[in-house]
């Protein structure tokens, strides 16, 4: 038999903790007689009992006075310890909680980014594809050109000129202009999905479009031949200084920077989306319901000093982000010209991975 009794009276909790204080202090408790007593379960060397530091073993003298603080004091110092340090640590900048709107746009960000990559991903290898059949033909009429050059005199005076420019803006608009077409078509139509407008609705490729894309092909034609023909009359410049011959002089011109991967991956990914970005805004226009354009980059460890204040950044739908000739400070305090264009949307610089998201009005 036994006997139960729960008494009616509330426990004075801090009278018990009291008790485990003065038993702990005293030598009278152990950490897990206290644990047992809140149900709370034993730990490993829990049943050592502590006795205060001033007092000495039974029967021996005091060797001397110690001026050891209480337990409760000592702790009150290394809590103000503690906190002192702490305070002194540098203080995390407090990142406040995004809204709803805010969540929903980096949703359509990161949703759009996605798609538009992966799309542009297939285009781009193409792209490079046909910038390496470019450059082939490229190398070996240089060559040519060079080994005629070198029958005239006036080489001597300065590097000959081994790319004929007219000869190769045409090759390079009539390669490009079937690929960068197909872009915009492709783009067009993914731009309306997103508004949810069948494709038939609207005129993908207009007179306007078409002519923008024959402009700008022409356009990147010529800067890209200007490049190739000054790498080339560099290189070639420093072998004839050297005094090499025209064997050396033709390997040159086989590893020149011109016609690096590298460079075919940078003209790949900004042309294709400038494609992307002229098809959206044609379409966008014709659509009637877009009234303002988003810039949106991710905000990750790869994300560039200049795109990264871009985020978020919102102008009517025919505005321009930045006239051409004007300057962004980027948020390491550097600064980028943008004497290229105009820019009304991605790409800010080469290999670029922001997108432009559409306001509905």
């Amino acid at each position: 038999m036994y006997f139960e009794f729960e008494s009616p009276v509330l426990e004075d909790r801090e009278l018990i903790l009291k008790e485990y204080e003065m038993g702990l202090k005293n030598g009278w408790l152990s950490v897990n007689d206290i644990r047992r007593a809140e149900d709370l379960s034993e730990i490993e060397n829990g049943e050592a009992v502590y006795i205060p530091f001033t007092v000495a073993p039974l029967g021996e003298p005091v060797k001397g006075k110690e001026t050891v603080a209480p337990i409760s004091k000592m702790a009150d110092i290394m809590t103000k310890s503690i906190v002192s340090a702490v305070d002194a640590l540098p203080k995390e900048e407090v990142v406040p909680e995004m809204t709803e709107a805010e969540k929903r746009f980096e949703r359509i960000g990161e949703m759009r980014s996605k798609q538009r990559n992966t799309r542009g991903l297939e285009f781009e290898e193409r792209f490079k594809i046909a910038l390496n059949e470019l450059w082939a033909g490229q190398q070996q009429r240089a060559i040519n050109n060079l080994r005629s050059a070198l029958n005239m005199k006036d080489w001597k005076v300065r590097a000959p000129n081994v790319i004929d420019r007219e000869r190769e803006v045409e090759a390079t608009i009539d390669l490009l202009t079937p690929l960068l077409t197909e872009v915009t078509e492709v783009e067009g139509v993914a731009a309306l999905e997103f508004l949810g407008i069948l494709a038939d609705e609207v005129i993908i490729m207009t007179p306007e479009l078409r002519k923008a894309l024959e402009s700008n092909t022409k356009k990147l034609a010529g800067e890209m031949t200007d490049v190739t023909s000054k790498r080339l009359r560099s290189t070639i410049a420093a072998g004839l200084e050297a005094g090499e011959a025209i064997a050396d002089l033709e390997k040159r011109i086989l590893a020149s920077t011109a016609f690096t991967p590298a460079r075919a991956e940078n003209i790949a990914r900004s042309e294709t989306i400038r494609a992307q970005g002229r098809a959206e805004l044609e379409v966008w226009n014709q659509s009637g319901v877009v009234k303002a354009k988003v810039w949106y980059t991710a905000i990750d460890e790869r994300v560039c000093p200049f795109c990264e204040p871009m985020h978020g950044k919102t102008i009517t739908l025919n505005d321009s982000f930045f006239k051409k000739g004007e300057s962004l400070e980027g948020n390491n305090g550097a600064t980028m010209n943008l004497d290229y264009e105009t820019i009304e949307a991605p790409p800010l610089h080469s290999k670029c991975r922001c997108v432009r998201i559409p306001e509905i009005g």
